[in-house]
């Protein structure tokens, strides 16, 4: 048995130096999408898919963004401006597959800290609790009483 056939040519976890190498067409019941498949220098692949809903385009924007994208191109974006581009990709596992995580723009040493995607999610949705355990407190405005 040749075995040598069946390895995996997905990205492992972790961040990875990528190219955009192709875009296609996706939809759900209720939206419209592109996936953009991309690969590493050894040729193991990953995707990430980006919806087209007015609730979603910042991410699609924050990963054209890392993809040196100009103000200028991302004006008159169009679906396949991002193959060729390069930018660093972490993957992380869910509960079943490996997927991508973060994106952050292209250099010659992998990021040490989050790219775009998550950590916009996450900081999104950021609360701090009050010491008394009553509620989310705004550290922005002090007036808020809870």
């Amino acid at each position: 048995m040749d075995l040598t056939k069946h390895r995996s040519e997905f990205l492992a976890i972790g961040w990875h130096r990528v190219k955009i190498k192709s875009v296609r067409d996706i939809s759900s019941p209720k939206n419209e999408g592109y996936e953009y498949r991309y690969e590493d220098a050894s040729g193991r692949e990953g995707k990430d898919a980006f919806w087209l809903s007015d609730a979603a385009l910042w991410v699609l924007a924050n990963f054209c963004e890392c993809l040196g994208m100009t103000t200028k191109e991302m004006e008159d974006f169009k679906k396949d401006m991002p193959i060729g581009r390069k930018a660093w990709a972490r993957i992380e596992k869910n509960s079943k597959y490996h997927e991508t995580a973060e994106w952050a723009p292209d250099s010659e040493q992998a990021p040490t800290h989050g790219g775009s995607k998550t950590e916009e999610k996450t900081r999104a949705f950021e609360t701090t609790t009050s010491t008394d355990g009553t509620g989310p407190v705004d550290d922005d405005d002090p007036d808020i009483p809870f």
